[in-house]
């Protein structure tokens, strides 16, 4: 009856041990190793709405394309939509002709303004830009604009004062206002070239722009 007795305790404290264990590792674990995602996620663009993190990536000329993916940690990700389920303004994308490959949509710019999420983002077949937008980035994306001038790497800017910026390039980086409907850029709106490549001897090429403001300064 004693031996009994004993290894019911002894299983019951290395049972509450090994449980104890296992909740102080969960709750004190502060590492993780990279990748976070084993894949092809190119090009990010991550933003912060309230307590979940967002982020979207290049597909080039896969589809359905631009994955739309959420986390709560920026560590564990999961796809919860994709902005475009096909493009269809080139047969390219239906492999007529077959030279698209490698091309396709490029570096999206993720932002949320007023309730609704945008992203932008430029293809190279045709030499076009887009812009889709949705209350809910697990549902449904809407068009919204697409421009006859393709911007290449550029990030979408709303600033605290209404107006609307879009900054990117490659090899020079332009800042740009655009129009309150994005529907383009603004005719005798502010447009800065904020850096030249060439003339500042910087080596490689320039492109994949992001705009913030932090305690009211602006970072590129």
């Amino acid at each position: 009856m004693k031996l009994i007795t004993a290894l019911i305790f002894s299983s019951f404290f290395l049972f509450y041990s090994c449980a104890e264990k296992k909740s102080t590792e969960s709750q004190t674990q502060t590492t993780f190793t990279n990748p976070v995602i084993y894949a092809d996620v190119p090009d990010v663009d991550v933003i912060r709405v309230g307590s979940d993190f967002y982020m979207v990536s290049t597909t080039i000329h896969l589809m359905p394309g631009i994955p739309i993916m959420k986390s709560k940690d920026l560590v564990n990700w999961e796809i919860i939509s994709y902005v475009v389920p096909e493009i269809k303004d080139s047969p390219a994308y239906d492999l007529e002709d077959g030279d698209v490959y490698g091309q396709g949509q490029w570096a999206s710019s993720l932002r949320y303004h007023n309730g609704k999420f945008y992203v932008f983002f430029a293809t190279n077949r045709p030499l076009k830009t887009y812009i889709y937008s949705t209350v809910d980035p697990t549902g449904k994306w809407e068009k919204i604009m697409d421009i006859d001038e393709r911007y290449h790497d550029t990030s979408l800017f709303f600033d605290d004062d209404g107006r609307i910026y879009i900054a990117g390039g490659a090899g020079n980086i332009r800042l740009r206002e655009m129009k309150s409907d994005l529907s383009g850029v603004m005719e005798n709106g502010l447009d800065v070239e904020v850096i030249n490549g060439a003339e500042q001897n910087l080596n490689g090429l320039l492109e994949g722009t992001h705009l913030c403001k932090y305690n009211d300064k602006y970072y590129m």
